[in-house]
């Protein structure tokens, strides 16, 4: 007898170690996850620029912070569960008869608040940001009287909230009901069903149904503030049509308040229901359960019934309010909340009037962005080497007068290629075409009036002291400077019979020099693990530029870094 005793406790210490190596082991996965991801956020930000290392510090704080609280409240929430299922559990075994085993708690607690909070807490926190640095527009919506704000910063935090308690909920109550399925498989024959009906479980399910209830009611209330947002009219013509969003008179005076009783309608029906469960009264039970569709389809009805007899029957009269609150909601989004006044002008121009405002005329343009684009597209990538994405106008003084014209930025097209000539070749573009927005050639084609690539500013109609863009909007790719035995390629040279191009040796201060392991960091963020071993980053210091579309690695597309 005492053997065995023995043999018990030996058992369940070698069981307490195993649990104790399996949470070890998860919280070291954990912190080296987290100082790959704190190390690679801060060489993205460095890179940035040094003065934003305050900032960065700032946003690792509130992250810290977002994640200890979500941590707590994840791992509060699976504890009390787990105890309320073992006490649940206990009735079964004593009215068996049985021992009950010593179950999981804590360690299962921990694993999935560290699991749960490590994939949550970064969208908690933009919301959370968002929510409490709010700014008040001034405004307020016609049908809540809410200020503008609201919607913008306040509105998806409370929303956010609202989602992750119902989320947390059902994912509860399955675990609840699972961890009893698995423990009455394992360890008992069968279970009384009166015994079940009476039991803890029965009520923690119950009371977890209600709670997921009153969740859903108040998202609800907080969903139907959308209905701003959402169109309420069509105008056609013979051409074409228009549609106007907002709230109309079908949405303001029935569908609001229809969203509202549901609220109420989904609380009271779940709480009957469950009352006339514990009461065995099955037919009630169906009545509460169909009492919700049943009014949904009745609230249907009554707003497809409104809209289609009273409101089409004399539409614009309905929807009139409506209608100019759309308009002027409108002009005041875009700023053009100004008078109208018609022009009865009808004077015919004459050659004084050419005469004397020659400068405006000759610098109306003759052609849009989209035009100079497509054009440079077509003739203008040297051999396919560049493209163009956004043509800038402005004006500028070109040979003396003030002229129009449109400056296209020369990009190089380095989605394509090989691995070789993406990371350590193409790694910028080269200069600006300038395209002037009134005049075209001799042939009647755009005039590009700067387009050659030797740098000659005094030639160039506009100087441009540093024409490399390793930052532009198709710069997408990592790439590596300075890797020893890789030029980078700068630009072609289009007037020699053969292949040949122009060489670089980056001299800029942007960029990083990285150390082994931190190379191995930036690999992983970037997915990309020849950044890490390959043979030209690991002989030579190199100055880095690391660019692609995830956003959870440094980025050198201009937009995502602005």
């Amino acid at each position: 007898m005492e053997k065995q005793k023995n043999k018990t406790k030996i058992a369940a210490k070698i069981k307490n170690k195993k649990r104790l190596f399996a949470v070890l082991g998860v919280l070291l996965l954990a912190i080296i996850v987290a100082y790959i991801l704190f190390r690679g956020s801060y060489l993205e930000m460095l890179e940035v620029g040094e003065n934003y290392i305050e900032v960065y510090w700032q946003n690792i704080k509130y992250m810290a912070l977002t994640f200890i609280t979500n941590f707590s409240l994840i791992y509060i929430m699976i504890y009390t569960t787990n105890r309320n299922i073992k006490k649940g559990l206990k009735e079964f075994f004593e009215q068996e008869n049985k021992k009950m085993p010593k179950f999981l708690n804590k360690s299962i607690a921990f694993i999935s608040a560290i699991v749960i909070s490590a994939f949550t807490s970064s969208l908690i926190l933009k919301k959370a940001m968002l929510c409490f640095g709010s700014a008040q527009f001034g405004t307020n919506d016609p049908i809540f009287n809410i200020d503008i704000g609201y919607y913008i910063f306040q509105k998806p935090f409370i929303e956010l909230v609202f989602w992750y308690f119902i989320i947390l909920s059902i994912a509860l109550l399955i675990y609840k009901a699972v961890y009893y399925i698995t423990t009455f498989n394992l360890f008992f024959d069968g279970v009384d069903k009166k015994t079940v009906k009476n039991s803890k479980l029965i009520k923690q399910i119950t009371s977890g149904v209600l709670i997921l209830s009153i969740l859903l009611a108040g998202l609800i209330l907080l969903e139907v503030q959308d209905i701003g947002t959402s169109k309420f009219m069509t105008l056609k013509d013979d051409s074409m049509s228009y549609s106007l969003f907002g709230a109309g008179f079908v949405d303001v005076n029935i569908k609001v308040w229809g969203y509202r009783i549901l609220s109420a309608v989904i609380i009271i029906s779940v709480y009957m229901g469950i009352k006339a469960f514990k009461q065995d009264k099955t037919k009630k039970l169906i009545i509460w359960i169909a009492a919700v569709p049943a009014y949904l389809v009745v609230l249907f009805i009554v707003m497809a019934g409104t809209q289609a007899i009273y409101v089409n029957a004399n539409e614009y009269d309905k929807e009139k309010e409506y209608i100019s609150a759309n308009i002027k909601a409108t002009k005041e989004a875009y700023g053009v909340n100004i008078e109208e006044n018609a022009l009865n002008e009808s004077e015919t121009i004459t050659s004084k009037h050419v005469t004397e405002y020659k400068n405006v005329l000759n610098n109306i343009g003759i052609a849009d962005s989209n035009i100079v684009l497509k054009d440079l597209n077509n003739g203008q990538t040297a051999k396919g080497y560049y493209s163009y994405r956004t043509s800038q106008i402005g004006k500028y003084n070109i040979n003396g007068k003030e002229s129009l014209v449109y400056i296209s930025p020369r990009e190089i097209v380095n989605s394509t290629g090989t691995y070789n000539s993406k990371t350590y070749e193409h790694t910028h573009g080269y200069g600006v075409i300038v395209t002037s927005a009134t005049e075209t050639n001799e042939n009647g084609n755009l005039n590009n009036i700067q387009k050659d690539f030797e740098n000659n500013i005094s030639s160039e109609v506009i100087p441009i002291l540093e024409p490399r863009i390793y930052y532009g909007l198709e710069t997408n790719d990592t790439v590596v400077t300075n890797s020893g035995s890789n030029k980078e390629f700068d630009y072609p040279i289009l007037n020699s019979s053969s292949v040949e191009n122009k060489e670089n040796e980056y001299d800029g201060k942007s960029g990083l020099n990285l150390n082994l392991i931190d190379r191995i960091i930036l690999a992983i963020k970037e997915k990309d693990i020849k950044l890490a071993f390959s043979r030209k980053c690991y002989k030579s210091e190199q100055n880095t530029n690391k660019q692609k579309h995830n956003k959870k690695s440094t980025n050198n597309n201009a937009i995502f870094k602005i």
